[in-house]
């Protein structure tokens, strides 16, 4: 279970799917901003299974007028990925082929007296470099497409971080973000929407596909049927 404690507040429980904090101050948004940044860890306190989580376990993602740097958040992990289906058998054709091809290129050297020594030394995380393995960069072509390929590719990936996005209310429709909730939910990512927002904005998000957390002005937060 995720759980998000924004001091003096009670527990934010983090389900799959969307859900979204917003806030009468910029300040409060500011410093949860910063906090799900890595730039603050005394304002709110990120835990799973009842254990505090360092940031490794989110993913700031920010305003979604960005696209986000997808090839930064999944190049290292999609190796690793590729490797671990990998068997034994296709290792082993793999450093075949990889010797066949330093024999051929060591053969061009001698064959003309070059000084140039080629290594022997051959591992599969090189091998995935030098073919040029990338994160495969989904068509956008609007807000919701940006929301959409991060669930997807979480999803592919089985991602269990937390991903955070702001100013998606100022740039998405109420159906479109409840639609997306349900995507996310289905396809078990969890995302959290920060904006910053007046009680009446925070009022039309309220459903039983978005879990929404509200604090006004005087610093009291309202929850589910309290915003109702």
């Amino acid at each position: 279970m995720k759980q998000l404690t924004i001091y003096p507040y009670d527990p934010i429980q983090i389900e799959n799917g969307l859900t979204c904090i917003a806030a009468d101050s910029s300040r409060v948004v500011w410093q949860l901003a910063q906090f799900f940044n890595g730039e603050n860890d005394t304002f709110a306190t990120y835990s799973q299974n009842g254990k505090i989580v360092d940031n490794k376990e989110i993913v700031y993602v920010g305003d979604i007028a960005v696209l986000p740097q997808f090839e930064k958040m999944y190049g290292k992990q999609l190796v690793k990925l590729i490797q671990k289906h990998i068997d034994s058998e296709l290792l082993e054709q793999l450093y075949t082929l990889d010797m066949q091809m330093r024999s051929k290129l060591n053969m061009v050297c001698l064959n003309n007296d070059l000084p140039v020594a080629l290594s022997s030394d051959w591992n599969l995380t090189m091998l995935l470099k030098y073919v040029g393995v990338h994160v495969e960069v989904p068509v956008v072509t609007g807000f919701c497409d940006i929301i959409v390929s991060i669930i997807d590719l979480a999803n592919r990936l089985h991602d269990d971080s937390l991903f955070v996005l702001m100013n998606v209310k100022n740039n998405l429709s109420d159906q479109q973000i409840i639609q997306l909730s349900s995507e996310a939910r289905m396809k078990q990512v969890s995302i959290l929407l920060l904006d910053r927002t007046t009680f009446e904005d925070a009022q039309v998000l309220v459903s039983d596909d978005i879990k929404s957390v509200y604090i006004d002005q005087d610093f009291v937060d309202f929850r589910g049927n309290e915003l109702k």
